[in-house]
């Protein structure tokens, strides 16, 4: 079931009693909240580890040759179907970007 906000005013008003801005604007808000977490637990796989995870096994999806992580500051190399265990911090915007995906069950807690 998709959540929509509702942004028909007229309707709203014919089915109940009229409904003071505020109350709208906290329903908006209510809604576009329960929108977002439904988006970020469809999306951004890493919500999903638990928060004592530091590193994560990682393959490479796409190439992208050399990078310099931004939280380590390490320099490495993303070749498409290498393995790595990544820092955290180091892989949440190449999980996000579709460069890498967790592998399953390989989070290592140090």
């Amino acid at each position: 079931q998709r959540l929509k906000p509702s942004n028909d005013i007229a309707a709203t008003n014919a089915i109940s009693a009229p409904i003071s801005t505020n109350a709208q604007e906290v329903a908006f808000a209510q809604e576009y909240a329960a929108l977002r977490e439904q988006y970020a637990a469809e999306v951004f796989e890493l919500n999903m580890l638990p928060p004592t995870s530091h590193m994560l096994q990682v393959r490479v999806l796409k190439e992208v040759g050399q990078v310099v992580l931004p939280d380590s500051g390490r320099s490495i190399t993303l070749n498409k179907g290498a393995s790595l265990f990544l820092d955290r911090a180091d892989v949440e915007n190449f999980l996000q970007q579709g460069i890498v995906q967790v592998v399953d069950g390989e989070e290592v807690d140090f």
